[in-house]
């Protein structure tokens, strides 16, 4: 659940915990599993806000988990999916950045 939460807020630090997190071979995979989807949502709300660095040491991850279990490897392929793609995509705009979304339609 607070992986879900921090994926709602977005902010750069939150991003970074949920890769970690996700990247933490030694927690259950539910756990893992949890923040790469609360990773891929805070991607998808505000785009990569990750520096350059914190992606190389992802891909890092990646290509050192040749020997780690299948499960493990989809994780970290799950959290490198979530940023190549955004990098190809503008941000969501988020309600307070597009206040004509929270408006009803106007009725006919």
């Amino acid at each position: 659940k607070a992986s879900h939460v921090v994926g709602l807020i977005g902010a750069p630090r939150g991003q970074q915990q949920l890769m970690d997190m996700a990247s933490q071979a030694g927690r259950p995979l539910a756990d893992r599993q949890a923040a790469a989807a609360g990773f891929r949502t805070a991607v998808k709300r505000r785009g990569v806000l990750l520096t350059r660095a914190s992606v190389q040491m992802q891909y890092d991850r990646y290509n050192q988990s040749e020997s780690l279990d299948a499960e493990t490897q989809q994780v970290l392929a799950d959290v490198l999916n979530s940023i190549e793609k955004k990098f190809d995509e503008p941000a969501e705009p988020s309600p307070a950045e597009n206040p004509a979304a929270n408006q009803e339609p106007a009725p006919e």
